[in-house]
């Protein structure tokens, strides 16, 4: 039981963090997309944004790269939704900075690069990773099942 316990932290924080890693490499290209002016139109359930970009006027909720993962993540934390709704209501109509992808202009974020939600997901993943590791050496030892060394 010891053993399926440190396979799965070792399986489970692998994955979380290469989901997380191909989420940061996903936002490493928001660093080069061009920014034009937005107008928040929308908050529920997200922010809604309406920009020009290429001649058409597009609309767009700002996650269009990265933050898949940390953003499922994040959205299981407890939340004051009241004060969240008064705070969220008060920004409709505001200006804001938008950067859109090039190749796809439907396609934008608020906030170009690297979040640290992103990063603490690949952290996150591999110290789960590690500690299966270190558990799993830790149990061999502890039962002398070392292997010998050649």
């Amino acid at each position: 039981m010891r053993r399926a316990i440190s396979v799965l932290l070792i399986v489970g924080g692998a994955a979380g963090a290469l989901a997380g890693l191909v989420d940061v490499l996903d936002e490493l290209r928001t660093r080069a997309w061009p920014a034009t002016s937005a107008v928040i139109v929308g908050v529920e359930p997200t922010y809604t944004y309406r920009y020009t970009a290429g001649g058409v006027e597009r609309v767009s909720d700002g996650l269009g790269a990265g933050r898949r993962l940390a953003g499922a993540l994040l959205d299981w934390l407890p939340r004051d939704r009241v004060w969240e709704a008064r705070i969220r209501t008060r920004q409709i109509g505001r200006t804001v900075t938008l950067h859109y992808d090039p190749a796809r202009p439907a396609t934008a974020v608020r906030a170009p690069g690297v979040s640290q939600a992103s990063l603490g997901v690949v952290a996150g993943g591999a110290i789960l990773a590690a500690l299966g590791a270190l558990r799993l050496a830790w149990g061999r030892r502890a039962r002398g099942t070392r292997r010998p060394r050649p």
